[in-house]
């Protein structure tokens, strides 16, 4: 039941959630790239923007046969929210084209979405008219 857990529990995902607003993760850039090929993809997709970047991290690894998430934590929260919207435009580049951007979100949130996205189908399986599907 969502009231079991104990307000001590969700401080570290409320910490999380105000924090992951500013952060983007990139997949798929090659082990060789830098800081600096990451603020190339964030200006080629909203211009100036990697003026706002505070710094350049990659992640742990948890399949070595792929290149390492990228962690872009920006400065500006609105450029981060422009960024993922304008990534379309990195398709059109054949030196991108494999290139993934997204919003960082916490664990809570991404189970939380999950079980949203459970309830839509099952809404939308079942005939409910009241519910739309933007996908």
């Amino acid at each position: 039941m969502k009231g079991d857990s104990s307000p001590n529990e969700n401080i570290p995902e409320i910490l999380d959630r105000v924090t992951k607003p500013y952060n983007l993760i990139i997949r798929n850039l090659p082990e060789s790239s830098d800081k600096a090929s990451a603020c190339k993809i964030a200006d080629d997709i909203v211009a100036n923007s990697s003026q706002f970047l505070v710094s350049c991290v990659r992640l742990p690894a948890w399949n070595v046969s792929r290149p390492r998430w990228i962690r872009l934590p920006l400065s500006n929260s609105k450029i981060v929210s422009k960024l993922p919207r304008n990534k379309v435009s990195l398709r059109c580049l054949a030196q991108y084209r494999n290139i993934q951007i997204q919003d960082d979100k916490t664990k809570g949130h991404i189970n939380h979405l999950k079980v949203l996205r459970e309830e839509l189908k099952q809404r939308l399986n079942s005939g409910d008219s009241g519910c739309s599907n933007y996908n």
